[in-house]
């Protein structure tokens, strides 16, 4: 699997948070990460979500998906994208490495 261009824009929210965003493309490829347990570099696999907007201000407007268990949701219901864009709510529910992901694909 080929390397996503840096630089990463690695998904993370708190626990019953949820962000909405309208998803216009997505690449799927493997990216470095730097885990807050050690030194070393561990490659990944991601999910990009390229945005119609940024989800945060001052980010950048994609957002790199490496939850194996998000991820799983997310590929059928990006697997096909509008020229408009789908627009998806995803809402975190509890803290990791025991979180999960509630997704929906929303009109409009």
């Amino acid at each position: 699997m080929a390397k996503l261009s840096s630089p990463y824009e690695v998904f993370d929210i708190g626990g019953g948070e949820a962000v909405q965003v309208r998803v216009m493309s997505i690449e799927k490829g493997e990216i470095d990460i730097h885990p807050g347990y050690g030194a070393e570099v561990k490659t990944v696999e991601a999910l990009r979500l390229h945005l119609a907007h940024r989800w945060i201000e001052g980010r950048l407007p994609y957002i790199d998906v490496t939850s194996g268990r998000l991820r799983v949701q997310l590929e059928p219901m990006v697997a096909t994208i509008p020229p408009e864009g789908k627009l998806i709510r995803i809402t975190k529910r509890g803290i990791a490495p025991k979180a999960f992901f509630e997704v929906l694909s929303l009109p409009g």
